[in-house]
């Protein structure tokens, strides 16, 4: 199963996430699970260690997505994190927290999809070899 949470302040903006994750993982094989969190306040008090790939808005409340990424790599490595961002801004920043990809709003399906599909195929081969 792959575990899949969105971090997003929008509403509109994470109705709209879900939405085509929805509609790409359901033309796969793949068990598939998303939740979603409204604040990096309320996903770093979430069981973290139930999360492969999170898709992260960088401009949310108190806590902004970056900070929220630095702090999730203190207790999680494996974590796949795609920032979701309206600014360019951060780029550099993500790589200091291993980000997996930096896609930039208003995201496209075909865009989502592809990064997506990737990563949850390179998740799926570290599984193998772990086994």
């Amino acid at each position: 199963m792959v575990r899949i949470a969105i971090c997003e302040d929008e509403k509109e903006t994470q109705i709209l996430l879900e939405s085509n994750l929805n509609n790409i993982l359901k033309h796969t094989n793949k068990e598939y699970e998303i939740k979603k969190y409204s604040s990096g306040e309320e996903l770093l008090e979430s069981e973290l260690n139930h999360i492969d790939i999170l898709l992260l808005d960088i401009q949310m409340g108190q806590i902004n997505g970056m900070d929220t990424a630095r702090k999730i790599r203190e207790i999680d490595d494996n974590m796949e994190i795609i920032f979701i961002t309206s600014l360019i801004d951060y780029v550099q920043e993500g790589y200091e927290v291993r980000a997996y990809r930096y896609l930039l709003k208003p995201i496209e399906l075909e865009e989502l999809k592809k990064h997506i599909l990737t990563c949850i195929r390179e998740i799926e081969k570290t599984k193998i070899s772990i086994f």
